[in-house]
């Protein structure tokens, strides 16, 4: 094996300095293990036999059955995915438009869950949390706030769109 400076263990995303002799740790390996850690806890803390990621770095939930929520690894991230019980409606008015393109943008202050597009579910809520500053209670309060933010988005949603709409996604055939 060659020789490493330090630089290269940093950039390489090494933990622990080679000239400490310590044994190699990847980040990933490393949030991979904090990310099991933190969902062993939870599962205690929630009164679970057992939470795990599979092999994809997937966690799946279901919530009061009715709401199916993913926990994905991914890097130095736990991403918190659920699904949004709504059709979207053929029309919406300007304000329908901007609440939705608001909500697209919240992931920018960090405040709350943004929403997306996904082609096999439809409209997604998600989250993303670091990691290494996670600890097993904020990860309880947050999946607690994404789940009453869901909750509280759907119906928020109905309700801009119940004055005139101003867009109209049907296409009208009228020449051909």
């Amino acid at each position: 094996m060659s020789e490493i400076t330090c630089s290269e263990c940093i950039s390489n995303s090494l933990i622990s300095c080679h000239q400490n002799n310590y044994n190699w740790v990847s980040l990933s390996t490393m949030n991979d293990r904090l990310s099991n850690i933190l969902l062993t806890e939870l599962a205690t803390k929630l009164g679970m036999n057992e939470l795990s990621f599979n092999k994809e770095g997937n966690c799946f939930l279901l919530i009061d059955n009715s709401m199916p929520i993913i926990l994905r690894r991914q890097e130095e991230y736990l991403i918190i995915i659920g699904q949004i019980n709504i059709t979207l409606p053929d029309s919406a008015n300007t304000n329908t438009l901007q609440y939705l393109l608001n909500a697209a943008l919240n992931p920018l202050t960090n405040q709350m869950p943004g929403i997306g597009w996904h082609q096999e579910f439809g409209v997604v809520a998600y989250r993303i949390l670091t990691i290494q500053q996670l600890t097993t209670n904020q990860l309880e309060n947050k999946l607690s706030e994404f789940i009453n933010w869901v909750n509280e988005f759907s119906t928020s949603l109905l309700q801009q769109n119940t004055s005139q709409s101003s867009y109209d996604r049907r296409i009208i055939y009228d020449r051909i």
